[in-house]
């Protein structure tokens, strides 16, 4: 099997260019709703040559009740089609800033039957510190999504054969699972608002709090399998057991996801609705204290 490991590529002086001539580039740049900057500014104003701009929220369900929802299949090839993506394209995806957001589509991407997809190490930051090259210019028509046609809007199933998501009744029922909550730490207290309406503060109770930014090394990489798992061990987390990643609304949640299966974890799943279901659903309990 794959080391899934594989599929993060660390860019160099050297590689710069053969990245670019090999991979279609895909911007997953994506902000914090109360956040004064948004993915697609970033984007128009910098970008790494080529790219086009994957834009998540149109990407996820449409209509759905919480954020970031897995989308039906069918919306969601008809939206990279709009890229000029394919499940057999070569990709490579990557952020600018804010949220850590290309975890979250590699994930997608892989649900729904793409195969050559890669993440940039370290993100854009890394690249530019590397002293590669960025395109400034404005970008052109076929680099951003194309809004899709009412009927190419599906309703999405809640399929229990999901490979890499779950949802809230597969929480409910499994009272063994372990729970990994990526947020920040006064979120997961609930020592801050959320920045959501309506969703309560704190954390589903039994998980524990691993925040994605420790995964990551200073300089924006992931951080290796020996790290990573010596982060795992402090929260007592049983790699062969089953354990499913929390967050906001998913995107985050997906980097944990990734590090797990970097250490070997077989039994990952992405909770899709996270915190901005759980948060907001007052039949369901609530935590603020640290497991």
């Amino acid at each position: 099997m794959q080391n899934i490991r594989q599929h993060l590529i660390t860019p160099t002086k050297k590689n710069g260019a053969i990245l670019l001539n090999h991979y279609q580039a895909i911007d997953c740049s994506w902000h914090l709703p109360n956040d004064t900057t948004n993915g697609k500014d970033s984007f128009m104003h910098s970008r790494l040559p080529k790219a086009r701009f994957f834009d998540i929220d149109l990407a996820s369900a449409p209509n759905a009740p919480y954020p970031h929802t897995l989308p039906a299949k069918d919306y969601f090839l008809n939206y990279c089609q709009s890229l000029g993506l394919s499940p057999e394209s070569p990709i490579l995806l990557y952020d600018k800033g804010g949220v850590i957001c290309a975890f979250r589509v590699w994930y997608m991407l892989r649900e729904f039957g793409f195969k050559d997809v890669h993440l940039l190490d370290g993100g854009l930051r890394f690249w530019v510190d590397l002293g590669l090259p960025l395109e400034t210019t404005a970008p052109k028509q076929n680099q951003l999504p194309s809004n899709l046609q009412d009927s190419q809007i599906k309703t999405q199933e809640n399929d229990s054969q999901h490979e890499h998501f779950c949802f809230t009744a597969h929480l409910l029922d499994n009272p063994h699972l372990q729970i990994i909550d990526a947020r920040a730490e006064p979120r997961f207290l609930g020592q801050v608002a959320e920045p959501r309406p309506g969703v309560r503060p704190g954390h589903m109770p039994g998980a524990k709090n691993i925040p994605y930014l420790s995964l990551f090394k200073d300089d924006g990489c992931l951080k290796n399998d020996q790290a990573l798992k010596s982060l795992f061990d402090q929260k007592n987390i049983d790699l062969s057991g089953q354990i499913t990643t929390t967050c906001g609304s998913g995107v985050t949640a997906s980097i944990v996801a990734f590090a797990l299966e970097c250490v070997g974890a077989k039994h990952v799943k992405i909770y899709d609705g996270s915190w901005a279901e759980w948060g907001a659903r007052h039949d369901l309990p609530i935590a603020q204290t640290m497991a």
